[in-house]
């Protein structure tokens, strides 16, 4: 749960709600890139109650899970198709 939360204060840190530079926008990717969608899912999931948010959390990784490993299998295949 500590690094839970130091990973949250991280993002938090480094993410502008609304960037107005180009330098906001920049250290904006650079962070999400970094830390990843898990801080922004919890973000936006925080409205909801407890059970709810943990729902929500669970599904999108499931779902996560699947797009990711079809975009693996994509990429596989096209690089398949191209070197061989």
């Amino acid at each position: 749960m500590v690094a839970g939360r130091r990973v949250l204060h991280t993002y938090n840190a480094g993410v502008y709600e609304n960037p107005q530079n180009m330098f906001q926008r920049a250290s904006t990717f650079c962070t999400i890139a970094v830390i990843g969608i898990g801080p922004y899912l919890n973000k936006r999931f925080m409205k909801y109650s407890w059970i709810v948010r943990k729902t929500l959390m669970l599904s999108s990784i499931m779902i996560l899970s699947l797009v990711y490993v079809m975009v693996y299998y994509i990429v596989k295949n096209i690089l398949e198709m191209i070197f061989l």
